[in-house]
C-alpha cells in the first residue's frame, strides 16, 4: 500500500479491492445527518458492486440475521456498527 504509482506488473500480481460500507458525502451534500439505513440505501443506488469496488453486505434486520448469515457462511467473526439514534443514547 506504500507504492504511490504501481507498475502494471505489481497491479496484476497483487490485485486490490476497495470495500465500501458507508456513504458520508455524495454530490456535494453531506450525508452525516442521514441515518445509517438511508446512507446504505444511497450507497446501494450507486451500483458499485463490481471489481475493484465492492460494497459490504449488510443485514438491517438485526443481530439474528447477522448471526444466521455468519453461521451459514462459516465466518470467523462479524464486525458491527452501532447506529445511534438521536435521543436514544
Amino acid at each position: 500500500m506504500h507504492v504511490r504509482d504501481p507498475p502494471g506488473r505489481l497491479v496484476r500480481q497483487v490485485p486490490v479491492q476497495l470495500y465500501l460500507f458507508d456513504l458520508l458525502h455524495h454530490e456535494g451534500q453531506s450525508l452525516l445527518p442521514v441515518p445509517h439505513t438511508g446512507r446504505r440505501a444511497r450507497l446501494a443506488e450507486l451500483g458499485l458492486d463490481a471489481d475493484p469496488v465492492r460494497t459490504t453486505p449488510w443485514y438491517p434486520g438485526g443481530a439474528a440475521d447477522v448471526l444466521a448469515a455468519s453461521l451459514a457462511n462459516a465466518l470467523e467473526r462479524v464486525v458491527g456498527k452501532l447506529t445511534c439514534h438521536p435521543g436514544r443514547i
